[in-house]
């Protein structure tokens, strides 16, 4: 596999730079769908266009001849890896690969695109993973199908693969823009959940059970992973890859800077004290909560609250 580089394109004499994110070249197997690792890799699905009366023969020849120059070239900026149809894109994904995206055609012998799209944006495990659909099918009709079932793109072939890789970029900058404002609002002190869903604007179900299920245990201190993993029904795994994919952080932190989140909002209200405070949003002792707090905010519990001017008992 060659060196890491940058994800950026001269596309149309114009560059389109990553902010520095480093993404894996590909590494490029010999058959139709195309996969790279989280955050960096993409997954993508290659099928063909064919006319019923053209011979199997050709059918198979033009398939691998339009997977073979699409993987080429998007060889040049990203990692891949390719499978022959439908069902083997999704036991990929169930063998735990690290997948970022998807490109699927539409016609493929068995499960079509259109299917496959639903398939995955209906599985928890796999929801947040955007999909874009390759077709020759240009009724808008189609295309509306197409995002009904879950499509986040639909290229209408032929298309230039610089336009592909534009909107592969396009969709890996808007979820990187999603997680850097998700942080930004979280370390500026204080985030509630409506403001998380209209920044992380994706995969509604998952995100609400997320918020959900932590809402109702955030104040106990015995709450662990393991067990939000049990309730939202996925394993360590796919919740850490999900999580980590939509909010740009672990499921540790994540659990963790929403109890800072509420501490926050209690610090303001003046009512309680520190110990108080910690105990309320299940942190297990003040230096802890204190630790946690001056790592997330830069301050200590007491400096935040001297420097909003709101002085209160430790």
């Amino acid at each position: 596999m060659r060196s890491h580089k940058r994800l950026t394109l001269l596309v149309d004499n114009a560059i389109i730079a990553s902010k520095n994110h480093e993404i894996n070249p590909f590494h490029v197997n010999s058959s139709k769908v195309g996969v790279c690792k989280q955050p960096n890799d993409i997954s993508f699905l290659y099928s063909f266009q064919a006319t019923n009366d053209t011979p199997i023969k050709d059918k198979l020849r033009y398939a691998r001849l339009e997977a073979g120059y699409t993987q080429k070239e998007l060889a040049e900026n990203f990692e891949v890896r390719v499978s022959e149809n439908a069902q083997e894109a999704i036991n990929i994904l169930n063998e735990g690969s690290d997948i970022s995206l998807i490109v699927s055609d539409v016609l493929m012998p068995g499960m079509n695109g259109f299917q496959l799209s639903n398939r995955i944006k209906t599985d928890l495990a796999f929801s947040h993973i955007p999909i874009i659909l390759l077709t020759a099918l240009s009724e808008n009709n189609q295309r509306m199908y197409g995002f009904l079932e879950g499509a986040d793109d639909y290229i209408q072939k032929p298309f230039d693969v610089d336009f592909l890789k534009t909107r592969i970029i396009s969709i890996i900058h808007e979820r990187l823009r999603m997680k850097e404002t998700f942080m930004q609002k979280m370390q500026s002190g204080f985030i509630d959940n409506a403001a998380i869903d209209d920044i992380v604007s994706i995969d509604d179900n998952f995100r609400r059970k997320l918020l959900d299920l932590i809402e109702i245990s955030y104040e106990n201190s015995d709450f662990s992973i393991e067990e939000l993993s049990g309730d939202i029904g996925l394993s360590r795994v796919h919740l850490y890859r999900k999580i980590k994919t939509l909010f740009g952080i672990s499921p540790t932190d994540f659990l963790r800077n929403y109890r800072l989140n509420k501490a926050v909002i209690l610090l303001k209200q003046k009512q309680y004290t520190i110990s108080e405070i910690t105990y309320m949003t299940g942190f297990s002792s003040p230096a802890y909560f204190t630790k946690c707090f001056k790592t997330l905010y830069n301050v200590t519990p007491t400096e935040y609250i001297v420097s909003s001017g709101k002085k209160i008992d430790c």
